[in-house]
Order: C-alpha cells, then structure tokens, then sequence
C-alpha cells in the first residue's frame, strides 16, 4: 500500500510541476509539501558490499543535505541501459543538488560478478558509484519488485518517490525544478560536487572492499 501511496502522488504531483519546470519555492503547493517532505526514511546500505566508481562504501547519511537518486539496475536489462543517457542529464543539471547512486540487483547468477559490472559500466558509460547487491540485500530493504526501479530521497534522507518506467528525465526534472528551490529556501539543502573516480577514465578493476587496504575518501568541492 505505501508502494502504491508513492507512485501515485509522485504522478499526481508531476501532472502539477510538469507544466511550470522552472518554478520557485514559494509556488509549492501543499500537496507538494507532503510529497518533498516524505515520512518514510530511506533504508540505509549493508555493509560488505562491494562498490564500484567510489574510492570507498558509501552510506546514505554522508550526503544529508543532498537529493539522492537510487537507480536498481542490472546490466542484462536492456530497459536498465535505456535510463542512462537521462541519468546522464540529471545528473549534468542537477550536478550540485543530486547524487545518483546505482544498485546493481542480478537477475541471474552471472550477473553477479563484480568484474562484468565493472565492464558494463565503462561500456555505457556510467559515471555515477554503483554497488553490487549480488545478495539483492539493498533490494529487499527497498521491496523493489521489478527492473528498472528509480527511487528518490530527499536532503533529510525521507523516500518521496519511486518510477518503474523509463522515462527518469521527463518525470523527475519537475519534481527537482520545484524540490531543490524548496529545501535551499529552508537551509536544509547544501550544494556541492562530489567528484568520484571513475572506472573508465583509470582502467581499473578494482572495488572496495579490499581484504587489508584501507579506502581514501571520497572529494567533495562547493
């Protein structure tokens, strides 16, 4: 039933924010501030998971203060790969405001293999970390039902909203063109760049953890 409460005020909420992209804080309405302000917090990451494009394991609560967007992928997934040339553009427009962070959830076994994610990700491009939910622990805590599955969090770290479809960039450009303006107006949203080493401008084939080296950390820039 809150699955459902989500996606349906999300819509709702888009059919309102769609027409008016580049609106102010003071244009909210108040179904909109129920939807920004979310009730449920987001699940935070298991630990021992294995990250790629991150120089180390990230958890939800180092970027309070930032719009997280979860992305729960697998490479196999052709709808999966579709989504990310409008990940792309968010995360370009949205560069100090938004981290997108992708949740790669095998569908079948050799999916599961961080070195062919690692492969899918400098063969598409992805420049946003990535985590191996081989377990599909990250998943379970989120009760993703299907692939692709978009869910945001807001700078408190509350869910206001999931997509199952492939349109991420016509229906969350709105939602942030209102959302963003709304929780700087209240001092709850510091922007700021976070520069991740990628995977396909060092050639790497290295994740974290790894048995006995300790991770640097990662480079935020205001």
């Amino acid at each position: 039933m809150r699955r459902a409460f989500l996606s349906i005020a999300f819509g709702a909420i888009l059919a309102v924010t769609g027409r008016v992209p580049g609106a102010l804080a003071d244009d909210v309405k108040p179904q909109e501030v129920r939807l920004f302000e979310g009730d449920a917090t987001a699940p935070e990451f298991p630990t021992g998971l294995q990250w790629l494009n991150s120089p180390a394991p990230l958890t939800l609560r180092q970027f309070r203060g930032k719009f997280v967007l979860l992305d729960f992928w697998t490479y196999c997934c052709i709808n999966c790969m579709h989504l990310v040339p409008d990940l792309q553009r968010l995360e370009q427009k949205y560069s100090k405001e938004l981290v997108v962070i992708g949740v790669h959830s095998a569908k079948f076994e050799n999916e599961k293999q961080s070195s062919q994610i690692l492969e899918a990700i400098v063969r598409y491009g992805i420049r946003h970390p990535v985590v191996n939910d081989d377990g599909r622990e990250v998943w379970k805590r989120y009760t993703i039902e299907g692939w692709p599955t978009l869910v945001l969090i807001n700078p408190d770290g509350k869910i206001i909203g999931r997509l199952t479809d492939e349109r991420a960039y016509v229906s969350l450009d709105p939602i942030l063109a209102k959302a963003v303006p709304y929780f700087a107006g209240k001092g709850r949203l510091h922007p700021g760049t976070v520069q991740w080493p990628l995977e396909e401008a060092a050639g790497r084939t290295r994740c974290w953890p790894i048995r006995g080296k300790s991770p640097p950390i990662p480079h935020g820039t205001g």
